[in-house]
Formats: structure tokens, sequence, C-alpha cells
């Protein structure tokens, strides 16, 4: 009496014929066989790899050990929000003395040689006119020495070209490097980006010295890339240099992948806003405690006051190495046990698709093709925004889409339209550096306020009180109800700027930090459908990085499109550009009634479907193993 190994595989195959995946699977009967329960890797896994389908009488369980997850991985969290607080606070701090120390350098260049400005490079930006910039000074004590309408309009088209070149090259990083960190781990993409953000400053500070400090010397190859005068290339590419490690944005993007990782569904949104406001904060007291610092080294010196503006810059470096030495050595990966079994499902899926792509004569050609195409196709990871339909619902995927489009609509009324309403102000109500100030960091903290203390109790307040459900697999009530009320008081801060007088636009920037909880809710809204699919529960970063890409092309498009604008109507109607802003607003907010929660606890088919397949062939393996070892040749 003798058993067929094949017939064994073939009889279970049958059973469940209907999926592609198993006829990979028994078609490697050998390999199958020839592992044990113990050396197994598809066996010894299956439990842990495939758990992502929770069991009807097991919810208390998983409420548990979410909590659980939640209370052990809280450290790390608080320990990387105020790691980026300290990041984002030197950043601030240098932001006002940068941009004195590189008005100040332009304008002794243009008392040295008028003629070193580049005009080829800048007169393709018509955005800015001496009729409005030439009101705008960043610096009061330097408004007597440096009062040039050519350096006003060379600075302004010089930020603009940065920025936009900045935005450009985040879009083609991010997608990337959102890749590289689901494979190797957030942690090492953070502490490249800290890096690079640090070289990039010390470029920086370079180009700005005073031009005593860098005549040209044989001896200083350096000199060689600045001379006696401003080097608009060299300070390009020290402030674009940056985003070669993904820029601040980026840097956002990786934090929301590591917080991801750590905590459960139910309490994302929550720490989310925790990231949000540490970002907020630091901008926010940034620019304040580097203005107290120049005035109190400009009240105790009053010789040359115009080098007091490198202290902060200095801090500045100082705290980003700061930043980088504390998650060097005091945050962990976020998820060390994903990482170390990740290298396993990858070389599955590479023996597939080797024995794939063998039966195919043009295997090299079309290999070769395919490799260049990923390999320079930054817009990859947006199919992971395009959902799957499930359970025969196209529900995930039209609420993925209108949350896509009203987060453009919010950054579009929210970041993009501060170089117009600066320009807006400075021309219509005379603002200088100091209100302009004031407005910024009136914004910062409102948002860091709301997102770091407020939050905590909305959230208590709708759970508790209000008996609002928390679901971890699509929008619910909490979601819809705080995008929709954020929209409103949104609604009501573009409109108070129409009103045209200063302590309008105080309480407008007040009021608008209330829309912050917009953006955390958004993403983790997105992120719940996204990884709906078992495929992309170890894409967090590419998730992540698909969100950041949109907000980078809208970052490029939409400042520029504002400016633009502005300077065709600012003759005839200056409030054009905020009766855009209204428009978008308002539209968001009407999308966000169309947000349906759905009556589906939606959830991947396959995964359930390959779960049973899983439990088949392994009854299968352990009945064949059992068989007479003489006849079985295992």
């Amino acid at each position: 009496m003798g058993y067929n190994i094949n017939s064994l595989l073939n009889s279970s195959k049958s059973k469940i014929s209907s999926n592609s995946s198993l006829d990979i699977l028994t078609s490697e009967n050998h390999s199958i066989l020839n592992l044990s329960d113990e050396s197994s890797p598809l066996l010894a896994n299956s439990n842990s790899r495939f758990d992502s389908v929770p069991s009807k009488d097991n919810g208390n369980d998983n409420d548990n050990n979410a909590l659980d997850k939640d209370i052990q991985n809280q450290p790390k969290i608080y320990l990387l929000c105020i790691t980026l607080f300290i990041f984002y606070f030197g950043f601030g701090l240098s932001l006002s003395p940068r941009v004195a120390l590189l008005l100040n350098k332009i304008c002794e260049s243009l008392s040295l040689d008028p003629s070193f400005i580049p005009s080829y490079l800048f007169s393709s930006f018509p955005f800015f006119s001496p009729s409005f910039s030439s009101s705008l000074f960043f610096n009061s004590s330097l408004e007597s020495q440096c009062n040039t309408k050519d350096a006003q309009v060379l600075v302004s088209r010089l930020e603009s070209v940065i920025n936009i070149l900045m935005a450009s090259s985040t879009v083609i990083i991010s997608g990337k490097f959102g890749h590289l960190s689901d494979k190797f781990g957030r942690k090492p993409l953070i502490l490249f980006n800290l890096f690079m953000a640090i070289l990039s400053k010390f470029l920086v500070i370079y180009n700005l010295l005073p031009i005593d400090f860098n005549q040209f010397d044989d001896t200083n190859p350096l000199s060689l890339f600045n001379g006696s005068t401003f080097n608009s290339f060299f300070y390009i590419f020290a402030k674009v240099f940056e985003c070669f490690g993904g820029g601040l944005l980026f840097l956002l993007s990786l934090s929301s992948s590591y917080i991801t990782d750590l905590v459960s569904e139910k309490s994302r949104t929550f720490n989310l806003s925790l990231l949000g406001g540490s970002f907020y904060s630091g901008l926010a007291f940034g620019p304040l405690v580097g203005s107290l610092i120049v005035r109190y080294l400009n009240s105790v010196s009053s010789i040359d006051q115009i080098n007091n503006n490198f202290l902060p810059c200095y801090i500045d470096i100082f705290f980003s190495i700061l930043s980088f030495s504390l998650i060097f050595l005091l945050i962990p990966e976020s998820n060390p046990y994903f990482l170390k079994n990740k290298p396993i499902s990858n070389n599955n899926n590479n023996n597939l698709n080797d024995t794939t792509i063998t039966t195919n004569n043009n295997t090299e050609k079309a290999s070769l093709y395919e490799s260049i195409i990923k390999t320079f196709n930054i817009f990859k990871p947006l199919k992971l925004l395009w959902i799957d339909k499930f359970q025969n619902s196209l529900n995930p995927r039209i609420n993925v889409i209108l949350l896509i489009i009203i987060d453009i609509l919010i950054i579009s009324c929210g970041t993009s339209p501060m170089p117009f309403i600066m320009f807006y102000t400075s021309y219509k109500l005379h603002w200088t550096s100091i209100e302009i100030g004031y407005f910024v960091s009136i914004t910062g903290f409102s948002r860091a306020i709301i997102l770091l203390f407020f939050t905590p109790f909305y959230l208590s307040f709708l759970k508790k009180i209000l008996n609002f459900k928390v679901n971890t697999n699509k929008i619910d009530n909490i979601d819809k109800f705080t995008i929709t009320i954020c929209l409103v008081f949104e609604t009501v801060a573009v409109s108070l700027m129409l009103l045209n007088k200063t302590k309008f636009f105080y309480l407008s920037a007040l009021i608008n930090g209330i829309g912050a909880l917009t953006t955390p809710t958004i993403q983790s809204a997105i992120v719940k459908y996204a990884i709906l699919s078992r495929k992309n529960k170890e894409k967090i970063g590419e998730i992540f990085s698909a969100m950041t890409l949109i907000r980078g092309i809208v970052s490029i498009v939409m400042p520029s499109t504002y400016l633009y604008i502005y300077s065709i109507t600012v003759k005839f109607n200056p409030k054009f550009c905020f009766y855009i802003m209204l428009t978008f607003i308002t539209t968001a907010f009407v999308l966000s009634l169309f947000l349906k929660e759905g009556s589906k606890n939606y959830h991947d088919d396959s995964a359930e479907d390959f779960d049973n397949q899983i439990n088949i062939i392994e009854e299968t393996t352990q009945n064949t193993l059992l068989l007479n070892n003489q006849e079985i040749n295992v």
C-alpha cells in the first residue's frame, strides 16, 4: 500500500483551487514537506504573521493588548516629541536672524558690486514687485542700514526659488525614502535626515559670514565657493542640500510612521496630535526667543549689531546636533521584530517572482525596464491610496479620495497663502516684521495648545460623555465630527481676514489653531483604510510618504499661484486671493458632509482565505509526515 504525495497535495489544493496563492505554495511540495514544525518559517510564523483578522470572541483581549501596547510605548513617543520640539525650536530660533543676515549680506554685495545680481536666474519668477515688497522689512535694526528695493526684491525672489526647489526635492525623495523606511526602519532614515540638516546649516552659516571673513584665500579652499560677494548658487545649494535627506516635511512623515508603528489604532489620532503639537510649539517659541536674544545682544553692544544674529544660528546648530544625539542614543527602532522577520517575506516574494519570470523569454529586458521604472517612479506610493474594493463596497475608496481632497484644500488655505498674506498686510495694513512675527507666533501657539493640551480632553469627552465609538478599520463618528467642526472654525478664520483690520487677523490666527486637529485626524483615517489590505500593513512608511508627496506638490504650486494672482489683482482688488481661500475652505466643509461611515466592518477577505489555505496545507503536511517513511521520501 503506497501513497502518492502529489495526489495528497492536489486533493487539498482542490478544496481551495479558486485562490492562486495556493497554486504557488503547492508547486513547491518538496520544500514544504522538508520543513518540520520547528524549522518551517511558513508554519512557525503562521500565527504571528497572519493574525490581522481578529475573531469575534476575543475583542476584550485585543483591547487589553492595545492598551498594554500604548502604555509600554508611550515613553518612546514622548521622548521623540521632545526631541523634535528641540529641533524645530532651534529652526524657529534662527528663522528671523538668518533672513536678517541674508539681507545684510546681499546689501554688502550690492554696495561692492551692483552688477552681481544673477538676473538670468530670477527673471523667470515674476511673482514679486518692488511696489509691494519694499515695505516688508525683516529686522527693524537692519532697516536703516539696508533700505534698498533691490535687496528686498532679491531676497524675496531668492526665497521663492529656494522654496520651490526644496519642495520639489521633498516630493522626489519622500516616495523612495518611505519605501526604505519600511525596509530598513524609521530610525536610520530619521538620523540621516537630521544629519543632512546639520550639514546644510553649517553651509548656510558659512555663506552668510561677513565679507571680511570670506575674502579669497589660497589657503582656504572653501573661499572658492564664496568669494568677496554673495554667492546665490552656493546659498541655494546649501539650503536645498537639507532636502537630500527628505527635508522638514518628510521628517514629520517619518515621525508619524514611527508613532503609527508603536501605538494602537484607537490612540493613533491622539499621538499624532502630540507630534503636531511639538512641531507647532517649536516654531512658535523659537522665533520669539530668537528675537529676545538678538534684542538683548543689541542692547549690550552697539557696535556691529548685525553679527549678533549669528548667535541664534549657532544655537540652532547645537540643538540639531543634540536632537541627532538623543535619537541615536536613546530612541530605539519602532519595530525591531518586524524588521528582523521582514527579509523572510521579501525573500519568498523574490523567489516567487523569479519563478514566474523565468517562464518568459524576454525576462531580462522586461526586468531591466521594470527596475528602471521602479527606481525613477516617484509617484509609486500614491498607488497605496487607491483603496481596493472590500466586500463589494467602494465606500473606503470614496472616503479616502474625499479625505485627500479635503486635506489639499486645507493646505491651500493654511500654510500656502502665508507669503501672500505677509505682502498683503505689509501693503494694506502697514505691518512690519513685528506684526508679522505676532501673527505667526499666535498661529503657532494656538495650534500647539490645541494639539498638546486640548486634544486629550476633547477625545475623552467624545468617547465618555457623547459615547462616540472608535472604529479601527473605517472612519468613525469621532473622525467625521472632528473634521466637520474644525472646518467650520477654519471657515470663520478665513472670513475674518476679509474685514481688513489687524485685530481680526490676530483673531483669525487664534481661531485657525482649532483647525490643527484636522491633519492628524485625516492622516489617521487614511491609514485605517490603507492598511485594510494585508499587503499594505508593512508599508506604513510608504503610506505616509504618499501623503507627504501630495502635500509637497501643493506646497510647490499654491504659494507661487497665490503670489502670481496677487500680483495681477493687487491694483484693482487686493482681497481677491482671500475670496479664493474662502471658496476652498467652504468646498472642504461641504465635502466633509459626504464622508460615510458605512454599515460594514471592513477587512481583507483574502486574509481569512489565506489563513484557511495555510491551515489546510499544515494539516496535509502533518498527516503526510505520519505516513510510512519507507514509502514516502521526505
